[in-house]
């Protein structure tokens, strides 16, 4: 049960983040890269969108959750199909490709951030207070994106927690190097673009012993609200680097937007840790691109 409970519930978020992307960008309207990283940054975007307004006017429950993200979805799907015909997504896909170890169980979950999930869960919002530390204090809001993603998992997986922070890591994980996929082939790299993500989650180190990203290496080994966060400011980046091009920018401009804030709900660090670094290349760009007028 808890594995077919986790097949469906990553397929849910997929299938929504698939449809808001197909909405968002017609056929060709983004790369490949980018399309496959925006599907896993929109569906935990709308989850975390939908849960949190649902927790702001005190209705978060598993039903009134399925109706809107069902509503949401549809009407993805509707638009999606007036801007493109499937056929047309399909040559795309194809004209791309000639541009030619995910941990699933975690080691040790952050009970905290399970718990504040769980506790809106129960309570249908946000609670005036929270029984944490032998006391009551005011509840953490700075995180309530993810509280509200990690509320809507406990629907499905209250009796297996660490079934829910399993799921929440693999997203987080495939997304994260999706996103870096898509982030290598928007600055122009094609064949070594494999190489940002590869690096990024496995580490490495390299001659001299200078060792990469072993932090974060070790971090995506167990599920924090840092993980999902930085997975959400990387999708954005890849938009917004993808956004520069002259074609379709506007919506690129606004999903990446939408899941740079989503990010902030989740976890602000690595927002702004790509905002800047999504703002070194704009100002590279305006000083030495060739599309100043419209990078500014």
């Amino acid at each position: 049960m808890t594995i077919l409970a986790l097949v469906l519930v990553a397929a849910a978020v997929i299938v929504i983040g698939l449809g808001v992307s197909l909405a968002a960008f017609p056929p060709g309207g983004v790369s490949l890269a980018t399309r496959i990283a925006s599907v896993f940054g929109l569906g935990c975007a709308t989850v975390i969108f939908g849960g949190t307004l649902l927790v702001v006017v005190g209705l978060f429950t598993p039903v009134a959750l399925t109706l809107l993200l069902a509503a949401a979805t549809a009407g993805a799907y509707v638009i999606a199909l007036r801007r493109g015909d499937p056929r047309d997504h399909i040559r795309a896909v194809r004209d791309e490709l000639a541009w030619l170890s995910v941990p699933e169980w975690p080691l040790h979950g952050t009970w905290r951030y399970w718990a504040d999930g769980l506790e809106i869960a129960d309570r249908g919002g946000m609670p005036d207070e929270s029984a944490q530390w032998g006391g009551a204090h005011p509840p953490d809001t700075s995180k309530i994106g993810a509280s509200a993603f990690l509320g809507a998992l406990s629907f499905v997986f209250r009796d297996e927690p660490s079934a829910g922070m399993a799921l929440a890591l693999w997203l987080s994980t495939l997304g994260y190097a999706a996103a870096l996929l898509a982030i290598g082939r928007e600055l122009g790299l094609r064949w070594s673009a494999p190489a940002l993500p590869l690096l990024a989650v496995a580490g490495a180190t390299l001659p001299g012993g200078l060792v990469l990203n072993r932090e974060i290496a070790s971090k995506l080994q167990f599920f924090q609200n840092e993980d999902l966060g930085r997975t959400l400011a990387a999708v954005a980046a890849a938009l917004l680097v993808a956004s520069l091009s002259e074609r379709s920018a506007l919506p690129r401009m606004v999903a990446g937007g939408a899941i740079l804030a989503a990010g902030a709900l989740t976890h602000l660090i690595p927002a702004v840790a790509f905002g800047a670094f999504v703002g070194g290349i704009m100002l590279a760009r305006l000083v030495v691109g060739r599309n100043r007028r419209h990078v500014a």
